[in-house]
């Protein structure tokens, strides 16, 4: 894995915010790698905060530079990376899946999280900063839903030994995201991803009618926009953060108005 260069810390405001400080200072070459046993300030999507014990998760940031990616098609490094992180960690855990549009999940529980923040020139893609937070040995979390390995499997890596693997599984499809066609992504994508092709329970963050709806997820847009059929036969579409998967105790058996 010669592709990369790691270094580790104990502690550190965010791996991905320092990454893009190397860059800054152009102190960063693509396949940089940064772990830290803590993060004072780790993030998750759209700003929220990703908590963590010391020495318990796997906190990493990877940075590509200028990957090979038509830029009008964005989410497919996000599938790609996706894609490769379920790999991995269903060497421990079978049951893991994506849940749109970039958390791992496993048994309806949240098992981890990934933040990929791109960095554009004009509309040429150049780098993007890739930070994965995966839970491993934590007990105790502030998130009702949260999950961890040491929970679900009897053979517990250590943070480091998961990231040399998730490295490893890497550095086998380096470089995919330009490679593989857009069809063939999506489908390995969609195959992986919770409620793909089974009703389900969800909720319109902003208001719509009905608020509580069931559907099935039938795929996503090049934009990563979500494609679902309603169980009344209406197809809808929902950006990022428009919609929420409703856990089982939020409700039996939503169904649209509309519906009998």
């Amino acid at each position: 894995m010669d592709r990369f260069t790691l270094e580790e810390v104990d502690s550190i405001d965010s791996t991905n915010e320092a990454l893009k400080r190397r860059m800054r200072w152009g102190r960063a070459s693509s396949g940089l790698v940064i772990r830290a046993e803590h993060q004072t300030s780790g993030r998750g999507q759209f700003g929220t905060i990703w908590e963590s014990q010391a020495g318990r998760n796997l906190l990493f940031s990877l940075l590509l530079i200028e990957p090979d990616l038509p830029s009008e098609r964005p989410f497919q490094l996000n599938m790609t990376i996706c894609r490769i992180l379920v790999d991995a960690l269903r060497v421990f855990v079978p049951e893991v899946r994506i849940k749109w549009p970039n958390d791992l999940y496993a048994h309806d529980r949240k098992l981890g999280g990934i933040l990929i923040e791109n960095q554009w020139l004009g509309t040429r893609w150049q780098s993007a900063v890739v930070g994965v937070g995966i839970n491993v040995a934590q007990s105790d979390f502030g998130a009702p839903r949260a999950i961890a390995l040491r929970t679900l499997c009897s053979e517990v890596p250590a943070p480091a030994d998961l990231l040399r693997l998730v490295l490893s599984k890497f550095d086998g499809h380096w470089g995919e995201w330009g490679r593989r066609s857009w069809a063939e992504e999506v489908e390995d994508y969609t195959q992986r991803l919770l409620g793909f092709g089974a009703m389900h329970g969800y909720r319109w963050v902003r208001g719509s009618d009905p608020a509580v709806f069931r559907a099935a997820i039938e795929g996503v847009s090049e934009e990563g926009t979500l494609h679902l059929k309603r169980s009344d036969g209406v197809p809808i579409q929902a950006r990022f953060k428009e919609i929420a998967w409703l856990n089982p105790e939020e409700v039996h058996s939503p169904r649209p108005s509309s519906e009998p």
